[in-house]
Parts: C-alpha cells; structure tokens; sequence
C-alpha cells in the first residue's frame, strides 16, 4: 500500500463515450497516456468525473481492468467500486481485485444516511476486500463521514486513507494522527498540501 500512499497526484480520469453510447476506449488510452506522460501517479477510473455511477458493472469491470491490463505497471490503479448497496460494493470490489486493482475507492452509503454503526458494518466488509481508499464527500452524499469513524476504520490493515471533501482543517487533524489524506477539492489543494500537510490531490482538474 505504500506506493499509493506515496502518490501525491491522482487523476479521477474521465470516461469519453461514443456517438452510439459505448466506451471509447480508444480516446480513453490517449487521455490516459496524456497523465503518464505528465507525471500523474494514478488514476481513480469510473470515479463521479468518469461518470461511474451512471456506468453497468459489465462497462464498469471492463474500464478498471482494461486500465490494469494497459497501464498497470505504469501508474497506481484505484478503481471506484463502493455503492450505496452493500452487496453491490462487495460484488464490485471482489471484481475489480480479481482484475488486478491496486485499491478500491469506497463511498459510504447515499440517500438513505446510514448510522454510524451501519457506516462501520458496511465499510468493514469492503476494507476485508483488499486496499481501500474511504470517500467522503458530503455534498454529493449527504452525510459527513465523521473522523471519530475514520480513526476507527483506519485500525484495519487495508485502510490506505481517505479522500476527503469536508476541508483542509479536516485533512490536517487526519495527518497528525498518521491517516493519509486525498483533498478531493482542487481549489484547496494547494494549501491543504503545504498548509496542512496532506498526502496530495485526487483531482479533477489534472485531465
């Protein structure tokens, strides 16, 4: 899990379509040959920016192992598999390292606003997976992941660390405490780097 902790740049890489609705997978090894030849150190593939939730498994396993089979050996592959389903992030996770994964990016559970000891059930059953990467990104969720959880949950040995979207003085508390930290926010990134000390940025902005 190393060589993804030391990954400071990861791009949440788009996913580009064809006019009849498929992957371009074409368009897509440019896109991704662009990162490598830019020195991006990773790529979360059928993240929110490559619209994997709008994805089916079969495109989504497709895209994550096509991207392990291609570019592997070339930069970390981290591959969004959580769901607001817990069997369904199971299903897909248990996929994605049977292709080859690096890691699992891993939302809690939207809409339905989990408790904390469901949140904890069901990240528990994912992280038993292999390495995982926890998601919180309240503005799309609805809920914030709270740190009191995340200090629990990074106790387990394929906890790598989190992304997170609720603030740079989040990410600082996180990282005196040895949790590694992803600012999912370009616009803070800079400062969550050199001001508080965060791992680096999965970013948006970096395609």
């Amino acid at each position: 899990m190393e060589n993804i902790k030391s990954a400071s740049l990861m791009t949440a890489i788009k996913t580009p379509y064809k006019p009849d609705g498929d992957v371009d997978l074409e368009s897509y090894d440019r896109l991704v040959e662009a990162q490598i030849k830019n020195g991006v150190e990773g790529l979360i593939v059928c993240g929110t920016t490559g619209e994997g939730h709008l994805m089916d498994w079969e495109e989504h396993l497709m895209l994550i192992a096509h991207s392990v089979n291609k570019f592997g050996d070339q930069l970390v592959v981290v591959g969004n598999t959580g769901s607001n389903n817990t069997r369904e992030a199971i299903k897909g996770t248990k996929h994605g390292f049977a292709f080859g994964m690096d890691a699992a990016l891993q939302i809690n559970p939207y809409y339905g606003k989990a408790s904390n000891a469901g949140l904890k059930e069901h990240f528990k059953r994912v992280l038993d997976l292999g390495p995982s990467i926890i998601y919180n990104v309240p503005g799309r969720t609805g809920q914030d992941i709270q740190p009191d959880l995340i200090e629990e949950l990074a106790k387990h040995p394929n906890f790598i660390g989190v992304k997170e979207c609720a603030g740079n003085e989040r990410m600082g508390q996180y990282e005196g405490k040895g949790i590694a930290c992803w600012s999912g926010n370009d616009d803070q990134s800079f400062e969550g780097r050199h001001r508080h000390g965060s791992h680096g940025v999965i970013s948006v902005t970096s395609n």
